[in-house]
C-alpha cells in the first residue's frame, strides 16, 4: 500500500506511517510501525506541525519524527496555496536540497496536492539533539554566525544557477508580484492594528513606500539570484548546544531572490537595533568572506551590502499584508510589530528607500 496525503492527525496510524515510512525507503519491506503516538508539537504561520514517536515490528526505523501538515485556517491555507508555499517546501526536500552541502533534516516522505493546500512532509526529528532559535528572546553572536555561515553555504552551492530560472514554482515572478501587489490596500488596517507598536518614524516610512511595493520585485530581484528562505527568522533555524552548527527548517517561503534578502530578514529580525547596529558590519563581512570561500566571485562587499538593503524590504513590505492574512495569535502579532519595527530601523540605517525611488 502506497502511502496517502494526511488531512490531520488522525491520519497519522501506525499503517499510515510504515506506508510512508516504506515509500521513502526509511524501514524496509518487512518492517512495520507498530505504534504512533503523535502529537501537536507547534503551530506556525500556514501549518501544524506535530511529533510522532514510532515503534516497530520485524525491523528498524526512526524513534520519532516530524510532520508537517497544512493550516486548519482558511485564511492562511489560502495565503499558502498562493504563495505556493506548500508545493515549495516539499520541492526543496525533493529537488533543491540533495544539490547542496548544507545540512537539513531527512525527508523521510513528501508529497503534496497541486491547488488544494494538501500537502505532508514526513521528516527527521533533530529536537533531541538541537535547539530552535527564539526570535523574541533575541540571537547570540555564535548563533549569527552560525546561521550565516549556512546560509552562505546554500548561496554559494547554487549562486545564479541557470537552471533554477526554469523552474516555474521557484521562479515565476507572479508568485510574489502577487504577494507586494497587496501592500498598498493593507496599509491602513495594518496601521490601525499596529501603529501603537510602531515609531512614528516607521510609520512614516511605511506610508512612503506602501505606494510603490507593487514595483519592489522587479527592481530588486535581478541577477545575481540565489535560493532564498524567504523567512530566515530565529524561530526557523536549529543549533547544536554550542552554537557552532546551525540547520535551516520551514522552507515554505522559498523562491529564487536578491542574496542579501535572508540577511536582511536575519540582521532585522534576530536583534534590538542597538545589538544589531553593533555586529551588523562584522557579520556582513562573515556572510560575504562564507561566499568568497564558497567559490562566488565578481560579488564585492559592497554588493553584499546593497544587496542587503534591497532585502531589508522583503519584510518591512511583506510584512504589512501578512500579518492581516494569516491566522491572528498574540505571539503571531508580537512577531510581526517587532518584524517590522526592527527591519523600518534597518531600512532606514541603510537608505532602503532610495531602492523604490
Amino acid at each position: 500500500m502506497s502511502a496517502t496525503l494526511a488531512d490531520s492527525l488522525d491520519d497519522l496510524t501506525p499503517a499510515w506511517f510504515t506506508a510512508a515510512l516504506r515509500d521513502g525507503g526509511a524501514i524496509k519491506p518487512e518492517t512495520t510501525v507498530a505504534t504512533a503516538d503523535a502529537a501537536l508539537y507547534g503551530t506556525g504561520q500556514l501549518g501544524l506541525v506535530a511529533r510522532a514517536e514510532l515503534s516497530y515490528d520485524g525491523g528498524e526505523g526512526p524513534a520519532s519524527a516530524i510532520i508537517k501538515l497544512p493550516s486548519h485556517d482558511p485564511g492562511s491555507r489560502g495565503l499558502g496555496v498562493a504563495m505556493g508555499a506548500y508545493e515549495g517546501e516539499v520541492r526543496f526536500y525533493q529537488e533543491i536540497a540533495p544539490r547542496t552541502a548544507m545540512c537539513v533534516p531527512r525527508p523521510y516522505w513528501t508529497s503534496f496536492e497541486p491547488g488544494t493546500g494538501r500537502v505532508t512532509l514526513v521528516l527527521e526529528d533533530l529536537t533531541a539533539d538541537w535547539q530552535v532559535g527564539d526570535m523574541m528572546a533575541g540571537s547570540s553572536p555564535a548563533q549569527n554566525r552560525a546561521a550565516l555561515a549556512e546560509v552562505a553555504r546554500l548561496q554559494a552551492d547554487l549562486w545564479d544557477t541557470p537552471d533554477l530560472r526554469d523552474l516555474g514554482w521557484l521562479s515565476a515572478p507572479a508568485r510574489t508580484q502577487m504577494l507586494f501587489d497587496q501592500v498598498a490596500i493593507a496599509v491602513d488596517p495594518f496601521l490601525a492594528r499596529f501603529a501603537p507598536h510602531l515609531s512614528a518614524d516607521a510609520v512614516a516610512l511605511i506610508e512612503k513606500l506602501a505606494p510603490l511595493a507593487a514595483t519592489y520585485p522587479a527592481r530588486a530581484f535581478q541577477r545575481p539570484l540565489v535560493v532564498a528562505h524567504g523567512d530566515f527568522r530565529l524561530d526557523n533555524v536549529l543549533f547544536t548546544p554550542d552554537c557552532l552548527a546551525a540547520t535551516i527548517i520551514d522552507w515554505q517561503g522559498l523562491r529564487l531572490g536578491p542574496p542579501g534578502m535572508d540577511v536582511a530578514i536575519w540582521l532585522a529580525t534576530s536583534m534590538d537595533p542597538d545589538t544589531r547596529r553593533a555586529a551588523q558590519d562584522e557579520l556582513i563581512t562573515h556572510w560575504h568572506d562564507a561566499l568568497v570561500a564558497g567559490g562566488v566571485t565578481g560579488f564585492s562587499r559592497a554588493d553584499a551590502v546593497a544587496s542587503v538593503a534591497a532585502g531589508v524590504l522583503w519584510p518591512l513590505l511583506l510584512g504589512v499584508p501578512m500579518s492581516l492574512t494569516l491566522q491572528q495569535s498574540e505571539r503571531g502579532d508580537a512577531m510581526f510589530a517587532a518584524l517590522v519595527a526592527r527591519s523600518a530601523e534597518l531600512a532606514a540605517d541603510l537608505g532602503a528607500a532610495s531602492v523604490l525611488s
